[in-house]
């Protein structure tokens, strides 16, 4: 089941993967998030990432439901203006 960096063969791996462990814990709720922000994106015109600033990769998009460092949801601050 190794991937040798190819894309063709780390889809079947990952199937096999799914099939025989089942989804990540998570896994169904963080896609719906990733769905929420993408269409709230859409809406706003607004896309927003959380970025590693150390390795300046992008992590995952920020939708009503994306914890801030505060605790709250971005629903809860002050949205941008258009």
């Amino acid at each position: 089941m190794a991937l040798n960096g190819s894309i063709s063969g780390g889809i079947p791996a990952m199937r096999a993967a799914l099939e025989t462990y089942g989804p990540a814990p998570g896994g169904r709720q963080m896609l719906q998030w990733e769905l929420e922000a993408a269409q709230a994106a859409i809406a706003s015109g607004v896309y927003m990432v959380f970025r590693n600033t150390a390795s300046k990769q992008e992590c995952t998009r920020v939708g009503p439901n994306s914890l801030c460092f505060c605790g709250h949801t971005l629903a809860h601050h002050r949205q941008p203006d258009g």
